[in-house]
């Protein structure tokens, strides 16, 4: 992975991101977030941190960051807690979110990505040696009163394609930069993503996929944990078949 390269393309698709939030017509309850305009400096520092070795990984592509989640930190399935063991200096990095938007609550779906990394990799920063965790749409959408998430399959067919048009334009770069072994889509909009890539760029189809549940996904845990072991160990056998 040439991570200058990737930084520098996640960069140009921040700057568009700004743009999208600009187009999308939503609800009155609602707004709208591009997480790397208060929080890339917690971004690009984590991926400097964790993946400066140029070993290649499987990219994790998932949904929009959530309100207690990436929202609040910038890193895909990390909270505030989380943030600050890796990164001493994160209170420093980050700018925001706006503070009607602040929260110190765990996320959720993190704490079990978390606990399948203890059981596979030995914890999270096992995790983070063979897999990036991809960001293709960097924008959340929260309710008011409460400031509940709002996931991009639930918004309008028209806004839905502002973000597909979005991911267009940027997903297959973000992808082809990070030179992965495989690409691990944690549920169905991760699989919509996939799709919208190899329309981009029908080359990478070239790289293995396996579709996963994702952490939200209404099954239990150790289906879920049984499901992301199997999807990851299929990918690594694909990626040696196709090295020898």
């Amino acid at each position: 992975m040439d991570l200058e390269a990737f930084i520098e393309r996640v960069k140009e698709q921040a700057e568009d991101a700004d743009r999208l939030v600009r187009s999308l017509r939503l609800p009155k309850t609602d707004r709208v977030l591009n997480v790397h305009r208060y929080a890339w400096d917690a971004y690009e520092a984590f991926l400097r941190k964790y993946y400066s070795d140029g070993k290649p990984r499987v990219f994790a592509i998932s949904m929009n960051p959530g309100p207690y989640g990436a929202v609040q930190t910038g890193i895909p399935f990390t909270d505030k807690a989380m943030a600050r063991q890796f990164l001493p200096n994160f209170g420093k990095l980050v700018k925001g979110p706006p503070a009607w938007a602040r929260s110190e609550r765990n996320e959720m779906s993190a704490g079990k990505l978390i606990a399948w990394s203890a059981e596979k990799f030995g914890g999270i920063e096992g995790l983070y040696r063979h897999m990036l965790l991809g960001m293709t749409a960097p924008i959340g959408i929260l309710r008011a009163p409460k400031w509940t998430n709002v996931p991009l399959p639930a918004l309008a067919g028209s806004e839905q394609n502002k973000v597909y048009d979005f991911i267009r334009r940027h997903a297959a770069d973000e992808i082809r930069l990070a030179q992965p072994t495989g690409i691990f889509l944690l549920g169905d909009w991760a699989e919509r993503v996939h799709e919208i890539t190899l329309e981009a760029d029908p080359a990478l189809e070239a790289i293995p996929s396996v579709a996963v549940p994702h952490p939200a996904a209404r099954i239990t845990n150790e289906a879920k944990f049984a499901a992301w072991t199997a999807g990851f160990d299929l990918l690594q056998a694909k990626a040696e078949r196709r090295s020898v």
